[in-house]
């Protein structure tokens, strides 16, 4: 399952989201569910999904859409690893998965149909825009505009 979803930054929209999980599983409880731990696993799965589209009201001006991908049981691609923030953080190519299902194009491999970038605060923001600027060039992406976050970094 992959999917293109926009971030939610409003805390009240983030809550509604939230509940509107959890009513979902509860109003469909005898169709769906056999037992309260079933139900309750069932609605932490619903806002597991969620959770990456929600972000700090700080960050609205960024309108951030997000690429989630929840990989199935017989997905081939295997994850790739990257280290930030002190931690290995697993995170799977967009290529690979790509060309696993089968797109590609006669002109070369498939690319994501972008506008803009918009760089998250950094304490090295004027050289975080230049090497998206540099990732995006050599990777065929000639025409995207590359932005700095207005909001400040507090690191």
């Amino acid at each position: 399952l992959m999917r293109l979803w926009k971030v939610f930054y409003d805390t009240d929209q983030q809550s509604k989201i939230v509940q509107r999980a959890i009513d979902f599983v509860w109003e469909n409880r005898a169709v769906y569910y056999q037992d309260p731990q079933q139900m309750a696993r069932r609605a932490a799965y619903a806002i597991q999904f969620f959770i990456p589209t929600f972000k700090n009201k700080d960050f609205r001006e960024e309108k951030e859409r997000r690429l989630i991908f929840t990989p199935g049981p017989a997905c081939q691609v295997k994850p790739r690893y990257r280290v930030g923030r002190g931690m290995l953080i697993p995170y799977y190519s967009v290529q690979s998965l790509a060309q696993a299902a089968g797109r590609g194009t006669q002109d070369g491999p498939w690319k994501l149909p972008l506008c803009s970038v918009m760089v998250g605060p950094s304490a090295q923001k004027a050289l975080n825009v230049e090497s998206a600027n540099m990732l995006l060039k050599q990777n065929g992406y000639d025409n995207v505009e590359v932005k700095a976050s207005a909001t400040p970094y507090r690191g």
